[in-house]
């Protein structure tokens, strides 16, 4: 798993470090309300821990492999996910369950720290290339908004 999603977690779309996060196998539909999916490949992916315990048995999030572009973005001010500009309406109520998950204090640090390593920029900072491999929604979002640095304009 941690080699097919190159070490990053579904939920979060931000890299796991090796030694210093904790990645976990999230059961998408959890075991507890269909065993019969306990051993289904496509009910599993890759999750930080960190979420992984905050969602316990909740059937209400949305799917990693569901989101659809736009159904999420990411505030840059507060680092948090939010509402994005352009949510599926059948699915608002599963985004709006989904959006706690993604907002952990923990969570948003991260976010915060990619983005100001990534103004900061070479050679002490990061560059965008970086940014996509290792949180890629953050550098979609930074493209989305506007807010790349002049180096990437």
């Amino acid at each position: 798993m941690l080699e097919l999603y190159e070490r990053r977690s579904a939920y979060l779309a931000v890299y796991l470090e090796p030694g210093t996060s904790s990645p976990t196998i999230d059961h998408i539909v959890p075991k507890s309300q269909d065993w019969r999916l306990v051993y289904e490949w496509t009910n599993y992916c890759l999750c930080a821990a960190l979420v992984n315990a905050k969602k316990g048995e909740l059937l209400t999030l949305v799917a990693p492999f569901s989101v659809e572009e736009g159904w999420f973005a990411r505030n840059l001010a507060t680092f948090e996910v939010e509402l994005g500009p352009k949510p599926a309406p059948s699915s608002l109520d599963r985004i709006s369950a989904t959006l706690p998950m993604l907002n952990l204090r923990g969570c948003c640090r991260l976010r915060e720290a990619y983005v100001n390593r990534y103004r900061l920029g070479p050679p002490h900072g990061i560059d965008l290339q970086y940014i996509e491999w290792r949180a890629p929604f953050v550098a979609l979002e930074l493209r989305r908004q506007g807010a790349l640095v002049r180096r990437d304009c």
